[in-house]
């Protein structure tokens, strides 16, 4: 499917205002590997974007109560770096998170079964903990 120049800005705006771009350890073997996650209180404005983009949708419980249930959409791995690819012109508050995150991607490869270089690793914690600086709280 391709998707209009329409549907990718309205991404870049969702993850831009609702959205995270961060590499987390997850997985059976907690590699590294970049994540996007979209959170939002309405399950089918994430199932529209879900048909769209693919993903992984997860809801949660209510924290409160009287709080409105809570779910995620999460891409990660080869999903995650073709979505940031195709949203990046039109980022404005996540531009240099998905730049960074983009550099991570260009690290992995599948045909690299042997393990990691150690100056490879180094490089990914690094964009990693730029990242994280990136997407601390407050000022």
């Amino acid at each position: 499917m391709t998707l209009s120049k329409v549907d990718k800005a309205y991404l870049a705006g969702i993850i831009d205002g609702e959205g995270s771009i961060g590499i987390d350890n997850h997985g059976r073997v907690r590699s590294p590997s970049v994540r996007i996650t979209v959170t939002n209180t309405n399950v089918e404005l994430l199932e529209g974007l879900q048909s769209l983009w693919g993903g992984w949708l997860s809801s949660r419980r209510q924290r409160m109560s009287g709080w409105k249930a809570v779910s995620d959409l999460i891409w990660a791995g080869k999903p995650s770096s073709e979505i940031l690819k195709a949203i990046q012109p039109y980022l404005r508050a996540k531009k240099e998170q998905c730049r960074l995150a983009l550099l991570f991607n260009k690290t992995v490869s599948k045909s690299n079964t042997r393990g990691v270089p150690i100056k490879v690793q180094i490089y990914r914690q690094e964009l990693r903990r730029k990242l994280l600086k990136q997407n601390r709280r407050g000022s």
